[in-house]
Protein backbone atom coordinates (compact mmCIF):
# COMPACT_ATOMS: atom_id res chain seq x y z
CA UNK A 1 0.00 0.00 0.00
CA UNK A 2 0.84 3.59 -0.55
CA UNK A 3 2.18 5.86 2.20
CA UNK A 4 5.07 5.96 4.64
CA UNK A 5 4.28 4.33 7.99
CA UNK A 6 5.80 6.73 10.89
CA UNK A 7 6.63 4.70 13.95
CA UNK A 8 3.93 4.39 16.26
CA UNK A 9 3.92 4.71 20.21
CA UNK A 10 2.41 1.59 21.89
CA UNK A 11 -0.54 1.17 22.81
CA UNK A 12 -2.63 1.35 19.66
CA UNK A 13 -5.98 2.63 21.85
CA UNK A 14 -5.70 3.53 25.12
CA UNK A 15 -9.12 4.49 27.04
CA UNK A 16 -8.60 5.41 30.54
CA UNK A 17 -12.06 6.65 32.64
CA UNK A 18 -14.25 6.90 29.00
CA UNK A 19 -17.00 7.53 29.62
CA UNK A 20 -19.66 8.01 26.33
CA UNK A 21 -23.24 8.96 26.39
CA UNK A 22 -25.80 8.60 23.82
CA UNK A 23 -29.24 10.28 23.93
CA UNK A 24 -28.00 11.35 27.26
CA UNK A 25 -27.27 8.25 28.99
CA UNK A 26 -23.56 6.30 29.37
CA UNK A 27 -23.33 3.71 27.63
CA UNK A 28 -19.83 3.43 28.17
CA UNK A 29 -18.49 4.47 31.90
CA UNK A 30 -15.10 4.21 33.60
CA UNK A 31 -13.46 1.96 30.95
CA UNK A 32 -10.22 1.50 30.90
CA UNK A 33 -8.16 -0.84 28.83
CA UNK A 34 -4.78 -0.74 26.48
CA UNK A 35 -3.98 -2.77 23.61
CA UNK A 36 -1.02 -4.21 23.55
CA UNK A 37 -1.14 -6.73 20.13
CA UNK A 38 -0.96 -5.51 16.67
CA UNK A 39 -4.16 -7.51 15.93
CA UNK A 40 -7.09 -7.07 18.46
CA UNK A 41 -10.98 -8.10 18.74
CA UNK A 42 -13.18 -6.17 20.59
CA UNK A 43 -16.05 -7.77 21.40
CA UNK A 44 -19.89 -6.74 22.73
CA UNK A 45 -18.78 -3.07 22.82
CA UNK A 46 -22.02 -0.97 22.54
CA UNK A 47 -21.22 1.02 18.66
CA UNK A 48 -20.22 4.13 20.74
CA UNK A 49 -16.93 2.63 21.19
CA UNK A 50 -16.41 2.10 17.19
CA UNK A 51 -17.69 5.59 16.66
CA UNK A 52 -15.81 7.34 19.55
CA UNK A 53 -12.32 5.68 17.91
CA UNK A 54 -13.87 6.65 15.20
CA UNK A 55 -14.10 10.02 16.14
CA UNK A 56 -17.43 10.66 15.07
CA UNK A 57 -18.41 11.14 18.79
CA UNK A 58 -16.35 12.86 21.66
CA UNK A 59 -15.75 11.09 24.89
CA UNK A 60 -18.20 12.85 28.02
CA UNK A 61 -15.30 12.34 30.59
CA UNK A 62 -12.07 10.17 30.44
CA UNK A 63 -9.84 10.10 27.63
CA UNK A 64 -9.78 8.19 24.15
CA UNK A 65 -5.80 7.97 22.33
CA UNK A 66 -4.99 6.22 19.44
CA UNK A 67 -1.55 5.60 17.93
CA UNK A 68 -0.65 8.15 20.45
CA UNK A 69 -3.34 10.94 19.61
CA UNK A 70 -6.97 11.60 20.16
CA UNK A 71 -9.25 10.12 17.76
CA UNK A 72 -9.46 13.51 16.54
CA UNK A 73 -6.42 14.14 15.62
CA UNK A 74 -5.27 10.69 14.51
CA UNK A 75 -8.07 10.73 12.14
CA UNK A 76 -7.27 14.34 10.78
CA UNK A 77 -3.08 13.02 10.28
CA UNK A 78 -4.48 9.89 8.68
CA UNK A 79 -3.24 7.74 10.96
CA UNK A 80 -6.11 5.57 11.53
CA UNK A 81 -8.79 4.63 8.93
CA UNK A 82 -12.02 2.82 9.60
CA UNK A 83 -14.50 0.51 7.86
CA UNK A 84 -17.70 0.84 9.17
CA UNK A 85 -20.84 -1.58 8.51
CA UNK A 86 -22.94 -0.16 5.42
CA UNK A 87 -22.23 3.50 5.76
CA UNK A 88 -24.59 5.12 2.81
CA UNK A 89 -22.40 4.43 -0.68
CA UNK A 90 -22.68 6.67 -4.22
CA UNK A 91 -24.97 4.78 -6.26
CA UNK A 92 -23.38 5.15 -9.20
CA UNK A 93 -19.77 4.51 -7.90
CA UNK A 94 -17.33 1.84 -8.65
CA UNK A 95 -15.85 0.13 -5.75
CA UNK A 96 -12.59 1.21 -7.45
CA UNK A 97 -14.09 4.83 -7.45
CA UNK A 98 -14.63 4.71 -4.26
CA UNK A 99 -11.49 3.11 -2.78
CA UNK A 100 -9.32 5.29 -4.66
CA UNK A 101 -11.00 8.68 -3.75
CA UNK A 102 -10.70 7.61 -0.07
CA UNK A 103 -6.68 7.36 -1.03
CA UNK A 104 -7.19 10.70 -2.73
CA UNK A 105 -9.00 12.69 0.30
CA UNK A 106 -5.94 11.26 2.96
CA UNK A 107 -3.68 13.39 0.53
CA UNK A 108 -2.30 10.38 -1.94
CA UNK A 109 -1.38 12.10 -5.33
CA UNK A 110 -3.60 10.39 -8.45
CA UNK A 111 -0.95 8.03 -9.39
CA UNK A 112 -0.36 6.53 -5.81
CA UNK A 113 -4.16 6.49 -4.88
CA UNK A 114 -4.76 4.36 -8.14
CA UNK A 115 -2.42 1.85 -7.02
CA UNK A 116 -3.40 1.68 -3.39
CA UNK A 117 -7.00 0.80 -4.68
CA UNK A 118 -5.57 -1.33 -7.26
CA UNK A 119 -3.83 -3.48 -4.70
CA UNK A 120 -6.42 -2.96 -2.10
CA UNK A 121 -9.37 -4.54 -4.38
CA UNK A 122 -6.72 -7.31 -5.25
CA UNK A 123 -6.03 -8.30 -1.88
CA UNK A 124 -10.37 -8.57 -1.43
CA UNK A 125 -10.59 -10.29 -4.57
CA UNK A 126 -13.13 -7.68 -5.80
CA UNK A 127 -12.33 -8.79 -9.24
CA UNK A 128 -15.15 -7.49 -12.08
CA UNK A 129 -16.96 -6.33 -9.05
CA UNK A 130 -14.25 -3.68 -8.48
CA UNK A 131 -15.72 -1.53 -12.34
CA UNK A 132 -19.54 -2.26 -11.48
CA UNK A 133 -21.60 0.49 -10.17
CA UNK A 134 -22.16 0.07 -6.54
CA UNK A 135 -26.03 0.35 -6.66
CA UNK A 136 -27.48 -3.02 -6.77
CA UNK A 137 -24.17 -4.71 -5.72
CA UNK A 138 -25.02 -7.59 -3.53
CA UNK A 139 -24.12 -6.48 0.08
CA UNK A 140 -20.61 -8.38 0.45
CA UNK A 141 -19.73 -6.45 -2.87
CA UNK A 142 -20.75 -2.95 -0.77
CA UNK A 143 -19.01 -4.03 2.64
CA UNK A 144 -15.81 -5.06 0.38
CA UNK A 145 -15.90 -1.60 -1.33
CA UNK A 146 -15.89 -0.09 2.16
CA UNK A 147 -13.05 -2.04 3.48
CA UNK A 148 -10.80 -1.52 0.31
CA UNK A 149 -11.60 2.19 0.85
CA UNK A 150 -10.17 1.80 4.40
CA UNK A 151 -7.34 -0.29 3.33
CA UNK A 152 -6.39 2.17 0.73
CA UNK A 153 -5.64 4.99 2.49
CA UNK A 154 -2.86 3.00 3.71
CA UNK A 155 -3.12 4.30 7.67
CA UNK A 156 -1.22 2.48 10.19
CA UNK A 157 -4.60 1.65 11.84
CA UNK A 158 -7.29 -0.07 10.06
CA UNK A 159 -10.87 0.03 12.48
CA UNK A 160 -13.51 -2.10 11.15
CA UNK A 161 -16.93 -3.55 12.29
CA UNK A 162 -17.45 -7.09 11.50
CA UNK A 163 -18.75 -7.12 7.76
CA UNK A 164 -20.24 -10.44 8.15
CA UNK A 165 -23.55 -9.90 10.00
CA UNK A 166 -26.80 -10.97 7.35
CA UNK A 167 -24.55 -12.83 4.62
CA UNK A 168 -25.31 -16.26 3.57
CA UNK A 169 -23.14 -18.71 5.77
CA UNK A 170 -21.03 -19.39 3.08
CA UNK A 171 -20.82 -15.94 1.73
CA UNK A 172 -19.80 -14.97 5.27
CA UNK A 173 -16.94 -17.49 5.33
CA UNK A 174 -15.72 -16.52 2.23
CA UNK A 175 -15.37 -12.66 3.15
CA UNK A 176 -13.89 -13.43 6.29
CA UNK A 177 -11.48 -15.59 5.14
CA UNK A 178 -10.29 -13.21 2.47
CA UNK A 179 -10.28 -10.14 4.42
CA UNK A 180 -8.19 -11.88 7.09
CA UNK A 181 -5.48 -12.81 4.23
CA UNK A 182 -5.87 -9.09 3.47
CA UNK A 183 -4.90 -8.56 7.13
CA UNK A 184 -2.00 -10.81 7.10
CA UNK A 185 -0.59 -8.77 3.93
CA UNK A 186 -1.30 -5.10 5.51
CA UNK A 187 0.17 -6.78 8.90
CA UNK A 188 3.29 -7.40 7.55
CA UNK A 189 4.14 -3.97 6.97
CA UNK A 190 6.04 -2.34 9.70
CA UNK A 191 4.23 -0.62 12.54
CA UNK A 192 0.51 -1.40 10.90
CA UNK A 193 -2.73 -2.80 12.82
CA UNK A 194 -6.18 -3.52 13.07
CA UNK A 195 -9.25 -3.91 15.39
CA UNK A 196 -12.14 -6.00 14.93
CA UNK A 197 -15.38 -4.78 16.69
CA UNK A 198 -18.00 -7.25 16.82
CA UNK A 199 -20.86 -8.65 18.90
CA UNK A 200 -20.11 -12.27 18.79
CA UNK A 201 -16.95 -13.98 17.72
CA UNK A 202 -17.21 -17.67 16.34
CA UNK A 203 -13.94 -19.40 17.68
CA UNK A 204 -13.41 -21.15 14.33
CA UNK A 205 -13.68 -17.36 12.63
CA UNK A 206 -10.14 -16.74 11.01
CA UNK A 207 -10.03 -13.36 13.11
CA UNK A 208 -10.07 -14.99 15.94
CA UNK A 209 -7.12 -17.15 14.99
CA UNK A 210 -5.44 -14.19 13.97
CA UNK A 211 -5.89 -11.39 16.82
CA UNK A 212 -3.18 -11.39 19.71
CA UNK A 213 -5.72 -10.52 21.91
CA UNK A 214 -9.47 -9.98 22.66
CA UNK A 215 -11.34 -7.44 24.88
CA UNK A 216 -14.94 -8.67 26.04
CA UNK A 217 -17.72 -6.00 27.38
CA UNK A 218 -20.72 -6.48 28.31
CA UNK A 219 -23.77 -4.18 28.99
CA UNK A 220 -21.33 -1.49 28.47
CA UNK A 221 -18.02 -2.40 30.82
CA UNK A 222 -15.18 -4.21 29.75
CA UNK A 223 -15.43 -7.83 32.02
CA UNK A 224 -12.06 -9.81 30.61
CA UNK A 225 -9.30 -9.43 28.31
CA UNK A 226 -6.72 -11.75 27.15
CA UNK A 227 -5.59 -14.21 24.17
CA UNK A 228 -9.44 -15.26 22.50
CA UNK A 229 -8.39 -19.01 22.80
CA UNK A 230 -8.34 -19.03 26.75
CA UNK A 231 -10.87 -16.41 26.81
CA UNK A 232 -12.98 -18.99 24.80
CA UNK A 233 -11.97 -22.12 26.97
CA UNK A 234 -12.89 -20.15 30.39
CA UNK A 235 -16.34 -22.19 30.43
CA UNK A 236 -16.52 -22.19 34.23
CA UNK A 237 -15.37 -17.58 33.89
CA UNK A 238 -17.85 -15.32 34.71
CA UNK A 239 -18.60 -11.72 34.98
CA UNK A 240 -20.77 -11.38 38.18
CA UNK A 241 -22.66 -8.13 39.08
CA UNK A 242 -24.24 -7.54 42.17
CA UNK A 243 -25.72 -5.12 44.44
CA UNK A 244 -24.76 -5.28 48.44
CA UNK A 245 -21.41 -5.83 50.12
CA UNK A 246 -19.20 -7.23 46.95
CA UNK A 247 -16.30 -8.11 49.29
CA UNK A 248 -18.41 -10.10 51.54
CA UNK A 249 -19.50 -12.07 48.54
CA UNK A 250 -15.87 -12.40 47.32
CA UNK A 251 -15.05 -13.62 50.66
CA UNK A 252 -17.52 -16.24 50.28
CA UNK A 253 -16.55 -17.28 46.98
CA UNK A 254 -12.69 -17.60 47.95
CA UNK A 255 -14.09 -20.25 50.41
CA UNK A 256 -15.74 -22.22 48.35
CA UNK A 257 -12.57 -22.62 46.02
CA UNK A 258 -13.41 -19.75 43.36
CA UNK A 259 -11.02 -17.51 42.15
CA UNK A 260 -12.12 -13.79 42.58
CA UNK A 261 -10.47 -11.02 40.88
CA UNK A 262 -12.26 -7.66 41.98
CA UNK A 263 -13.04 -4.61 40.34
CA UNK A 264 -15.03 -1.16 41.00
CA UNK A 265 -17.86 -2.52 39.15
CA UNK A 266 -17.76 -5.93 38.94
CA UNK A 267 -15.60 -9.54 40.10
CA UNK A 268 -14.25 -11.86 37.66
CA UNK A 269 -14.80 -15.42 39.61
CA UNK A 270 -13.45 -18.72 37.86
CA UNK A 271 -15.10 -21.59 39.62
CA UNK A 272 -13.78 -24.77 40.23
CA UNK A 273 -15.35 -28.43 39.22
CA UNK A 274 -16.69 -28.51 42.82
CA UNK A 275 -18.90 -25.14 42.65
CA UNK A 276 -21.58 -25.23 40.38
CA UNK A 277 -22.64 -22.05 38.53
CA UNK A 278 -26.11 -21.92 39.94
CA UNK A 279 -24.24 -22.44 43.86
CA UNK A 280 -23.79 -18.77 43.15
CA UNK A 281 -27.65 -17.46 43.40
CA UNK A 282 -27.43 -19.54 47.50
CA UNK A 283 -23.72 -17.79 48.07
CA UNK A 284 -25.06 -14.24 47.06
CA UNK A 285 -27.85 -14.76 49.22
CA UNK A 286 -25.61 -15.87 52.27
CA UNK A 287 -23.62 -12.66 51.81
CA UNK A 288 -26.77 -10.36 51.30
CA UNK A 289 -25.91 -9.27 47.74
CA UNK A 290 -28.38 -9.60 44.77
CA UNK A 291 -26.76 -10.47 41.27
CA UNK A 292 -27.35 -8.33 39.11
CA UNK A 293 -25.25 -9.84 36.40
CA UNK A 294 -23.93 -13.11 35.54
CA UNK A 295 -21.95 -13.60 32.20
CA UNK A 296 -20.23 -16.61 30.87
CA UNK A 297 -17.39 -15.38 29.32
CA UNK A 298 -16.84 -18.57 26.95
CA UNK A 299 -20.63 -17.45 25.60
CA UNK A 300 -19.11 -14.30 23.55
CA UNK A 301 -17.26 -16.74 21.30
CA UNK A 302 -20.08 -18.89 19.44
Amino acid sequence: MGGTLSSVPSPWIQAEALRVDVAGSPVLDGVTFATTGRSVAILGAPRALFETCAAERSPNSGSLRLVGLSAEEASRQARVAVAPLDPPLPPAWTARAYATWSARLVGHDADSAARNAREALAMLRMGSASDAALKGAPLHVRRGAVLAAALATGAELLLFEDPTPGLADDVARTLARVLAQALDETASSPGRAWVLFAARLPLTSPFAHRAEEAFLFSRGRLVSEGAPGELAASEQTFHVRVSGPQDAFADALRKRGAEVVPADTHLTVRLDDALAPRELFQLAEDAHVVLLELVPIADTFT
